[in-house]
């Protein structure tokens, strides 16, 4: 009989292997309680198929690791000419604990949901396709698409990434697929490091063995969420164009001549320095406002020009040279409907403010003085207390009663005879 105990020691994790006893009833074993006998029927299947023959006479008790188990039954890419197994655990990916559902049953179901998946396809339900992928990743972009990644979908930190990848207590390598520019496919691959300064990764190819360095973007480890990862790189190359194309437009607009166009007004610049020289510390310094007067006449007649060119976009339906050009997203100002004043329809201010004045007594000090002290005094009278709510010591039930009583009957003679007067 071969029964197999599962035992957490330290950081790793034993398997107490009892081999070769005299009998194939579990009852006539002994030193094995109830829990080590269900826990040794759980992890039976640990064992391999050539330790489940019948065992000659004698016991014998042996330590073997979890890991070491793990490293004969690992597995490997078939492209690998070498075969070499992948880390412990470094296929697994990082789920939250959750009552509903054992740790090691959750981590599995998406192990297996990843494993089906294929990231060409999802990022094709993105709207990214395999063109899109090489322009993006190619050495001659303008704007390098790792500037624009999203930090907040990455599941792990570096040095959360390093401790699975640990074999041997050391770090050897992590499974991934990266994005192979000459082909427009990702292949699997392996990674080796990565350069903090930069942000890049040295990888291998499971194939070749073809050593290169690739962005985070280009590399999708096989313990990451492929959904997750779909969006990451789709958000990063919409962010791109976007920018992109607010780049180009302002370079259209600040390459049109300002001579000749409109400046503002001589009784609108006095208005805005007015506004803008509003302090005394300010206007005891005496400063030269001419460098600001000529940035505000610039802006002024960018902003004329952005109209003209905005104008030029909207009607040029069959121009090829403004074909690539858009305009940027105007802000979206969200309205509420709840909260908010509607408009005042159109009155004569003057004329109910006049009205207003002579119906009510409020435009008087006097009075609205007389208003502040009444309020005052009822504030005053409405945060004293009808009952004694401060006993200094303990009493009988007749003499807490006597107490209660009398503090009543001041109060009340208070308000009746001095607060009413």
């Amino acid at each position: 009989i071969l029964v197999t105990v599962h035992r957490t020691v330290g950081p790793l994790d034993f398997i107490l292997k009892v081999e070769n006893a005299k009998s194939t009833d579990e009852s006539r074993i002994t030193g094995l309680p109830v829990r080590t006998m269900r826990a040794a029927r759980a992890f039976n299947y640990r064992a391999k198929p050539s330790e489940t023959k019948p065992p000659s006479n004698g016991a014998s008790a042996t330590l073997v690791s979890t890991e070491a188990i793990h490293k004969e039954k690992a597995p490997f890419f078939p492209q690998d000419p070498s075969a070499e197994r992948f880390p412990y655990r470094s296929t697994d990916p990082k789920v939250t604990a959750s009552v509903q559902v054992p740790l090691r049953v959750e981590i599995e179901r998406r192990k297996r949901l990843f494993s089906h998946q294929d990231i060409a396809s999802l990022l094709e339900t993105e709207g990214i396709t395999k063109e899109t992928l090489k322009t993006a990743f190619s050495p001659g972009a303008v704007l390098e698409l790792r500037y624009f990644d999203d930090r907040d979908f990455e599941s792990r930190t570096w040095d959360e990434w390093t401790l699975i990848g640990m074999n041997d207590g050391k770090f050897a390598f992590l499974p991934a697929r990266g994005f192979c520019i000459s082909t427009g496919s990702w292949r699997p691959c392996k990674v080796l490091e990565r350069e903090s300064v930069s942000d890049v990764y040295r990888i291998k190819w499971a194939d070749t063995n073809e050593e290169l360095v690739l962005p985070r973007l280009g590399i999708m480890f096989l313990a990451e969420d492929p959904f997750m990862f779909a969006k990451r790189v789709a958000r990063a190359i919409q962010s791109r164009d976007n920018v992109q194309k607010g780049l180009l437009y302002n370079l259209y607009i600040d390459s049109m001549p300002v001579e000749g166009v409109p400046m503002l007004a001589p009784e609108q610049l006095n208005r805005v320095m007015t506004l803008a020289l509003n302090s005394n510390r300010i206007r005891q310094k005496s400063m030269d406002t001419t460098g600001v007067v000529d940035e505000l006449n610039f802006e002024y007649s960018r902003t004329m020009n952005r109209i003209v060119f905005d104008k030029e976009l909207i009607g040029s339906t069959g121009d090829d040279m403004l074909a690539d050009i858009y305009a940027p997203p105007t802000m979206a100002f969200a309205k509420r409907e709840s909260g908010t004043v509607a408009d005042v329809p159109p009155h004569d201010w003057a004329q109910q403010s006049c009205q207003f004045s002579f119906n009510s007594f409020l435009t008087k000090g006097e009075l609205i003085a007389c208003i502040v002290k009444t309020k005052a005094e009822n504030q005053r009278i409405l945060g004293m207390s009808l009952f004694a709510s401060h006993p200094t010591k303990t009493s009988k039930p007749d003499e807490f009663e006597h107490t209660e009583l009398l503090a009543i009957a001041q109060m009340a003679a208070y308000l009746k005879d001095t607060w009413l007067v």
